[in-house]
């Protein structure tokens, strides 16, 4: 079973107490029992969690315990958290969970800097 994403919803109610970035680079669910992996594009990102477009179906459900990798402005990123909503199979919400305070600090400055470009007007780097 999937939870609702309102935001996709046209006049639906946002729950989000972030800010989602919109970005588009390759990235990755991995699956903290079983390990298996789902390659895909991450199409945003907050410091709460972030939203993975996966290349086939993502077939497993919500509470799922997950690592997600991406890269994004030249840092690697390995984030453990859960999935928190499955979209037409393919779209998966994932809610971080357990972050280091170092983890937590580069997240915070990746998305200091991904707002800073997009004031700029600059983009982010491909």
């Amino acid at each position: 079973m999937a939870v609702m994403d309102y935001a996709a919803i046209p006049g639906g109610r946002e729950r989000r107490s972030r800010v989602r970035h919109p970005v588009d680079s390759t990235a990755a669910i991995i699956l903290v029992n079983g390990g298996a992996q789902f390659r895909g594009r991450i199409l945003d990102v907050s410091l709460d969690g972030c939203r993975i477009r996966c290349d086939e179906r993502f077939l497993v459900g919500v509470y799922t315990q997950v690592e997600t990798v991406f890269q994004l402005i030249g840092s690697k990123f390995l984030l453990g958290g859960v999935v928190q909503m499955v979209h037409e199979r393919r779209t998966v919400g994932i809610r971080f969970l357990d972050l280091s305070p170092l983890e937590r600090s580069r997240l915070v400055e990746l998305i200091a800097e991904i707002e800073r470009l997009q004031a700029s007007g600059e983009g982010l780097p491909g």
